[in-house]
């Protein structure tokens, strides 16, 4: 493959990956490396590919293999960022977050990405300083506005969760996440109507959410809808294997139904997924 060739299905790939059609770009990036090994866009770009599609060990070793190559890329050391995220080893991905600031402090990728890190750990009041930074510099940044209202959970401020789900809403309806967590806000406030409303409006935008279906669990506990909660749990640990949450609700759910097998096996499996999950 020529040079001008090898530019041209980078950026065919390219395409591809911005418009959502992230296998075909990663065959197309492999075809680019199986040509040029060494192209630093394409094995970073083949990385980010990767983790999107929910192989991060296999994505963080392709933007390892670019940074060799060459290191000062801070999209790339953000983007090795978020696959160690995606393998729950938050301290990397906090070092990695905040690497990348230091070579381009206004990268707001980084910044958010630095918040989710930051949350993970624990760190909830410099976690919402990160989404805040982030939101001054694009005030509709929508990931870190619903990133925002998750901090603003953690600590219990409810009201202001809730504004920061519905400014989201109001700048993109179809949001799904938004609605996830406007739909925890409300049962902060033990607003059970609210929420369930809310869960099943994100339940229509996106009906395999494991994130939508953990929280209607959660509503559905509030309501006493034991057996159904459990049914929604099975089903986001079937659409989604990796999310602790919904292994460690549904350990709770089960063991109010006396199944205590089932539920330390759950337990368990959120455990080795996060062994530091409180």
């Amino acid at each position: 493959m020529a040079r001008i060739e090898t530019i041209e299905a980078l950026r065919h790939a390219v395409a591809l990956h911005g418009s959502g059609q992230m296998h075909a770009a990663a065959a197309l990036y492999a075809e680019v490396l199986r040509h040029q090994p060494a192209q630093p866009d394409a094995l970073h770009l083949l990385g980010v590919a990767e983790t999107q599609l929910g192989r991060p060990s296999s994505g963080i070793e392709w933007i390892r293999r670019s940074l060799s190559i060459n290191p000062h890329q801070p999209a790339a050391i953000a983007n090795k960022g978020n696959a160690l995220l995606a393998l729950n080893e938050f301290a990397q991905a906090l070092d990695s977050y905040e690497q990348a600031l230091r070579l381009w402090p206004e990268y707001l990728p980084a910044a958010y990405g630095r918040g989710n890190a930051l949350s993970a750990l624990g760190r909830q009041p410099e976690a919402l300083s990160s989404f805040d930074r982030v939101l001054e510099l694009k005030p509709d940044f929508l990931e870190a506005l619903v990133a925002r209202g998750g901090v603003l959970r953690k600590l219990t401020r409810h009201a202001e969760a809730l504004a920061a789900y519905d400014r989201a809403i109001a700048l993109s309806p179809g949001l799904a996440s938004a609605h996830v967590g406007r739909a925890g806000a409300a049962l902060g406030f033990n607003a059970h109507a609210e929420a369930f409303c809310s869960i099943e409006h994100a339940l229509e935008l996106a009906p395999t959410s494991a994130e939508a279906l953990t929280e209607r669990g959660h509503v559905l506990m509030e309501l006493q809808q034991i057996d159904a909660a459990i049914a929604g749990f099975d089903l986001a640990v079937q659409f989604k294997p990796t999310l602790t949450e919904a292994w460690f609700s549904r350990g709770l759910a089960l063991s109010l139904r006396a199944r205590f097998r089932d539920a330390a096996a759950s337990l368990g499996r959120a455990l080795k997924l996060e062994p530091t999950y409180p």
